[in-house]
Formats: C-alpha cells, sequence, structure tokens
C-alpha cells in the first residue's frame, strides 16, 4: 500500500471515530434523559415480588401472606436479589432500580464490543438497544426483565466466542441457562437452542457431562422448593393468566409482536441490507453464511415469538415486557446482518459518501425514539402501538394511579388502629391489586387472586371474609357487583377519583364491621372451608 493510500485510510477511520465521540454523547443524553424522566415508575405488581422478598429477611419465610407457603412469584431469583438488596441497603425499590441500570449498561457493552471495530455498527447497535422507551421503562419497573435481559445478552456472548470452546464457556453457558429458568420459565425456549450449540461447538461429550448438572442444579432445586414447600411446580400466574392459544388470540398478539418490531427500530433496521445489497441475486448466499453462523440464536428468538403470540397482551405485559428481554440478542442479529450486507456489497459504511446518509438514518431512528419516549410518559405506557393494556394511561398518570393506592394504604392502616388496635390478628383486606397497596401496609392479610389463589377455585363471595374491601369502580364493574352485600352493611373509609385509562374512576374502600372466620386453609392444594350456601 502507497503512503497516499494509507494516509486515505487513516483518515477515513478518524473521520467516522470522531463523529461517532459525538453521536454517542448525543445518544447517552438521551437516554439521561429518558432515565430521568421514567425513574419513578415501578409496576404495580413488582411490589409483589418486594413483599416475599422482605418477608423473607424479616421473617424467614419467602411467603407473601404470614403461615400461607402461595407461590405468586414469576421470578423466583428476582425475589432472592430483591431480598439481598433489602437486607444490605434497606431499600428494596430504589436498590432494584440501580442494579437495573448496571445491567442494562452491561448488555450494552457486550453487544457493543461485539462491534468494536466498527464504529458504524456499534453505534447502531447502541441506538437499538438504548432508545426504544419500553427498554428504560421495564428496566425501571422493578420487574424481572433488566435480569433476564443481562443473562440472555451475557448467554449470546459467550455462544459467540471463537473457537476453541472452553469447558469454562461451556459451563458459564450452562449455569447461565439454569439462573434464567428461575429467572422467568419460559426463558428456556430461547436458552435451549443455545445450550444446543454450546454443546456442538465444545466437541467434547465430557465436558458437556459436567455441564449438564451446572445447568439444571438451580431449576431443579427450585422446582423442589416449589412443589414440596408451595404445593405446586407452576406460579399462581400460570393458572390466573394461562397462556391462550386460540386463532383469535394468536392473530392479536401478533399484530402486537409486529408493532414491537417495529416501534423498538428492528423492521427499520432491516431496510438497511436490502439498501446496501438491493434485489440482487447475492442475497441467498448472504442469508445462507448469516443463518448458518446464527442459526441456534434464530431459533431462540423464534421460538420466545412464538410463545409471545399466546402471553404479549397479558395483564401487565404492555410495552412489550415479554419481548424486551431478548432486544440485544436480537440488534446481535439484524446487526451482523448488516456488517455482511456491506461486506458483499463491498460497502464501506465509514466513507464519506455514505456515513452522513447512514447518520442521518440514525438520527431519524433516534428522534422516532424520543417522540415515543415522551407519548410513553404523557399518554401510554403501552407506547404508539395501536393495541395493548393501559392504552390511555402514560407513565404520569401511572404514578398518580399507585400514588393512590399507596395512600388508601395509609388510610386503611390507620382507620384499623383506631378500631381494631387491640385485636390480635392481622385486618383482612380484599384487594384487586396486589402490589403497592399491600406492601405499604405490610401488617395486612390479604385476599387477591394471585396471593390467595387456590386451586379449589372457590373464592366465591371473599369479600364476607374480609375486615377492608378495596374495590374500583366502574372499571371492576359496579359498586354492587363488587360489595357481597347491600353497600349500607359497610363503611366508606377512604375514597378517590381520578381520570384512569380514559374515564374517571372511583377507588373505594369499605369497611365490613362483621366479617366471617377466614375461610382459606394455609396450603394451596388443600379445599377451602366454605360458607353452606355458597355452592360452586
Amino acid at each position: 500500500m502507497s503512503v497516499a493510500e494509507s494516509v486515505s485510510v487513516a483518515a477515513r477511520r478518524v473521520v467516522p471515530r470522531s463523529i461517532a465521540t459525538y453521536a454517542y454523547l448525543l445518544v447517552l443524553v438521551i437516554v439521561a434523559a429518558s432515565v430521568m424522566v421514567f425513574f419513578n415508575f415501578t409496576a404495580e405488581d413488582a411490589y409483589i415480588t418486594y413483599r416475599y422478598a422482605e418477608n423473607l429477611v424479616n421473617t424467614g419465610a419467602l411467603v407473601y401472606n404470614l403461615g400461607e407457603p402461595i407461590n405468586a412469584m414469576t421470578s423466583p431469583l428476582h425475589a432472592a436479589l430483591s431480598a439481598a438488596l433489602f437486607y444490605m441497603t434497606g431499600h428494596t425499590v430504589l436498590g432494584n432500580k440501580i442494579l437495573a441500570l448496571v445491567l442494562l449498561v452491561l448488555s450494552t457493552g457486550l453487544v457493543g464490543y461485539r462491534f468494536r471495530n466498527d464504529p458504524p455498527l456499534q453505534l447502531l447497535a447502541i441506538v437499538l438497544i438504548l432508545t426504544p422507551p419500553a427498554m428504560v421503562l421495564w428496566t425501571l419497573g422493578g420487574l424481572e426483565t433488566p435480569l433476564l435481559l443481562f443473562l440472555a445478552t451475557l448467554a449470546v456472548f459467550l455462544a459467540s466466542r471463537p473457537p476453541p470452546f472452553s469447558l469454562n464457556s461451556l459451563g458459564g453457558l450452562f449455569l447461565l441457562a439454569g439462573l434464567a429458568f428461575v429467572t422467568r420459565y419460559d426463558s428456556i425456549l430461547f436458552f435451549f437452542p443455545v445450550m444446543l450449540y454450546g454443546a456442538w461447538k465444545a466437541r467434547s461429550a465430557r465436558h458437556v457431562r459436567i455441564a449438564v448438572p451446572l445447568a439444571a442444579l438451580l431449576p431443579a432445586a427450585w422446582l423442589g422448593v416449589s412443589y414440596f414447600y408451595y404445593g405446586d411446580l407452576l406460579p399462581t400466574s400460570f393458572y390466573v393468566k394461562t397462556p391462550n392459544g386460540t386463532l383469535s388470540t394468536l392473530l392479536y398478539n401478533g399484530i402486537y409482536v409486529l408493532a414491537y418490531l417495529f416501534y423498538v427500530g428492528i423492521v427499520p433496521a432491516l431496510g438497511l441490507p436490502l439498501v446496501l445489497i438491493g434485489f440482487k441475486r447475492r442475497w441467498v448466499d448472504l442469508l445462507s453464511r448469516h443463518f448458518r453462523n446464527l442459526w441456534w440464536l434464530y431459533v431462540g428468538l423464534l421460538l420466545e415469538l412464538a410463545y409471545s403470540l399466546t402471553i404479549a397482551t397479558h395483564h401487565m405485559m404492555f410495552s412489550f415486557r415479554s419481548l424486551v428481554p431478548y432486544l440485544p440478542a436480537t440488534v446481535v442479529l439484524v446487526v451482523d446482518l448488516v456488517s455482511r450486507a456491506a461486506e458483499t456489497s463491498a460497502v464501506d459504511l465509514s466513507s464519506r459518501r455514505i456515513l452522513p446518509r447512514f447518520l442521518g438514518f440514525l438520527l431519524f431512528l433516534t428522534m422516532f425514539q424520543v417522540y415515543q419516549t415522551a407519548y410513553t410518559y404523557d399518554h401510554s405506557v403501552n407506547g404508539i402501538s395501536t393495541i395493548g393494556e393501559y392504552r390511555s394511561v402514560g407513565v404520569r398518570e401511572y404514578g398518580k394511579f399507585t400514588g393512590i393506592l399507596e395512600q388508601q394504604a395509609f388510610d386503611i392502616e390507620r382507620h384499623w388502629n383506631q378500631t381494631h388496635g387491640d385485636r390480635q390478628r392481622l385486618p383482612r383486606v380484599l384487594t384487586y391489586a396486589a402490589g403497592v397497596l399491600p406492601y405499604t401496609f405490610r401488617e395486612s392479610y390479604v385476599y387477591e387472586k394471585l396471593v390467595s389463589y387456590r386451586h379449589c377455585h372457590q373464592r366465591y363471595q371473599q369479600g364476607r371474609y374480609a375486615d377492608y374491601l378495596h374495590i374500583l369502580a366502574p372499571r371492576q364493574g359496579s359498586i354492587a357487583e363488587q360489595l357481597p352485600e347491600p353497600e349500607s352493611h359497610y363503611a366508606l373509609i377512604s375514597s378517590y377519583e381520578m381520570l384512569f385509562d380514559g374515564s374517571l374512576q372511583q377507588f373505594l374502600v369499605y369497611y365490613n364491621p362483621a366479617p366471617e372466620d377466614h375461610n382459606l386453609t394455609a396450603k394451596i392444594y388443600e379445599p377451602c372451608r366454605q360458607r353452606e350456601d355458597d355452592g360452586e
């Protein structure tokens, strides 16, 4: 290579790296602003896990209602980590947010490291991961999402390591699969093909025999605890929010999944290879080589997408929660395809001719995500998707909603202390939301479909047994429909109202002066004690 050519190549490399630095700073500022906007958002269901975690520290039992081993946890590993955070810091909610941000940074760093030798592609990966509002929302939302996201991303990083694939790499990959299973059961769909690929890559039956127990240890231990302590292998959410495979559900969720792929930027980014290659025959060879190299990742992601068709729009799955943990892995696929397309078409993304257009695309994509972030905050936690839960509840309004639940917990606690402060048992509260209110009023027993679920399904008019009935009207039905006795039988002790999800809602707490004896047994599988006139 001549001196002139060397100088030309060096100049081309300096320009994109200097421009990339400013681009990284812009993305960092935008993401930091998103974190500030969403920082106070915590999903209502997260407080279910937090109550379990703090009970474990305070009482030594991983239970929701003291004395009742009922498993309403979708993520036992998250509960264990939350207990550790509470034990070390005393701040479960804040500790989770800080840990989640650290995990997001680490996950982004792993993907960025994969494309470290090509700044434009590295920048594309970072924009696709960090700028979608769904990513920041669920990083700060308090659930297990950022933990599973980190485990999945780290697994992809380990599986992508060049040969030889050592025993340590294989063991680490299998251990991550075990950790992911106790983070969310359905993660096995993603991790199983990744483990198969790792086992094939190791080319050693002895290494596989050593690694398999590492994958099975934690799942087997937890399933043993679930069966012998909680009385069921599955959490109560499986029965209350069972995956649905009807054709109408599959089609509805399919539209939602397609919306996810578009709104997080995956579909727009897939247009880059088309621009680079066009409609030439080289596509067949390009896709063939791409799939042969990353088939295991394709299979894992497609299995998760298929499962999402059954649950993607269930309660508390808004803002693409079921799919967000696998966004960095999806970004690896997309950016790798863009890289191969650029190589096949002999296009240098860092050249002075191509780079401005490429950066223009990234700027457009970033501004689109900024708009979505503002919309998510002001209008809908589900983003601009036309379907899904909470279409008219923005992050700001959701914060008011949880604030009312917290205040009603204080109202119940104050009333109970004034009325029955010398009673020996805990007050029994019937609620439609088992998170914020019960977490705030720790000294309470809670009736709710997840945390007091029984296989006998005999929860007919459960409000008869509660001291307090916490209802939301008309969203959960009329007041008369939610009270088992005439309204005059109760005393209204707490009342708030707000525009919630597009309509005026009343948040009410009624005091029951004469509750019947508690009818639920301690074990999930034992029959319920039932009134003679209840029936099935």
